[in-house]
Parts: C-alpha cells; structure tokens; sequence
C-alpha cells in the first residue's frame, strides 16, 4: 500500500479529497451560472434551455459529493478492497436510483423528481463511505495496520504499488517520462518531489 509510505497515503487521502471536492464544486457553480449559455450551443429552443437549466440547476451544486465518492471508491481499490465501492455504487446509483424513479415518479409526475435522483443517491452513496471507513482516512489506517502488524511480510514489496520480481520498490522510469508529458505546468515541483521521495 503506498510503497509503504504511509504517511504520505493518510496526508494524501485526505489533501486530495479536499482538492477535489474544490475543484468538483468550482467546475459545478461554473456551469450553475453558465447553464442557459452552455446549454444554448446544444440547441437554440428555449423550451429545452429551460429543462436544461433546471437540471443543471439541480445537480451541479452537489458535484462536491460526486466526487467525495470517486475519491474514497478508488482509496479503498488502491487499499485492496475492490468489492466494496463496487457494491455501494452498484447499490446506491444503480439499484435505489432507478427505484427511487420508477416509484417517485408514479406519486409526483414532475421532472424535477429525476433531477433530483442524483444528488439524492450522490448523498446516499457519500454517507455510506463515511460509515464504511469511519472517516475519510479510517480505512486506511487499518489496511496499514494489516499490512505493518497482522500480515508476515514475504517480500519487501508486499503493500507496494510498484515493485519488480525481486521484491524491491522503484518508481518506473517510464512512468515518470510520461507523467512529464501529461502535467508539465504547474506541477512539476510536486513530481519532482514525488520522484525524490521514491528514490
């Protein structure tokens, strides 16, 4: 887990939660007052620019519980727990959305009632993450814990995420060339940073 760096998985989890609920609620106030403008390079009647606008409306400010679920999902796979964000969004936005719509629907026919089924099951599968976990970072500190004290170590990678057969950790040097390609700018001094903490 982490390359056994483990301070730098529990200060990464909750930074980048934060950063990305940020940057998930920019990018939704963005397209709250921009709605009826980017909706309009879709098409040009305003009966659909309205529906759109309600939607867009309705959604966007909840963008920050959308990606708080992304986040704690791909922790918990890079902490080796796949199944479990599986079920939680196989549950919470698949299984009770459609239920949700299918009955909510039937008692109050309006649109504004499948609008709402987003934020709803984003709130739904955000709580359910909070409760799996304890809190943002409990889980890990417990995959850690399995890691350092329950589990023997076979090899010297064992709760790596990058190791080659003979069990020793490295940063591939591949991956470093292509992480420079992608985020040159402004990024570099944390690569920089992160490629030294590796070596």
């Amino acid at each position: 887990l982490g390359a056994r760096q483990y301070d730098r998985v529990k200060r990464g989890a909750a930074v980048w939660n934060s950063l990305w609920g940020i940057l998930a609620e920019l990018v939704g106030i963005t397209l709250y007052l921009a709605a009826p403008q980017l909706i309009g390079l879709f098409d040009r009647n305003p009966e659909v620019i309205a529906y759109g606008v309600r939607q867009a409306r309705t959604i966007t400010l909840f963008y920050f519980l959308l990606a708080y679920s992304h986040m704690m999902a791909g922790i918990m796979r890079g902490a080796g727990k796949a199944t479990v964000p599986m079920l939680v969004m196989l549950i919470c936005w698949c299984l009770i959305r459609v239920t949700y719509i299918t009955i909510a629907v039937r008692i109050y026919p309006v649109i504004d009632v499948i609008f709402w089924a987003y934020p709803l099951t984003w709130s739904l599968s955000s709580f359910c993450f909070t409760v799996i976990t304890g809190r943002p970072t409990g889980y890990i500190r417990r995959r850690i814990a399995h890691c350092v004290h329950e589990q023997p170590v076979k090899t010297d990678c064992e709760c790596s995420l990058y190791c080659d057969r003979n069990g020793s950790d490295h940063f591939p040097e591949e991956l470093r060339h292509l992480i420079r390609r992608l985020v040159e700018f402004p990024f570099v001094p944390f690569i920089e940073q992160t490629e030294q903490s590796y070596e």
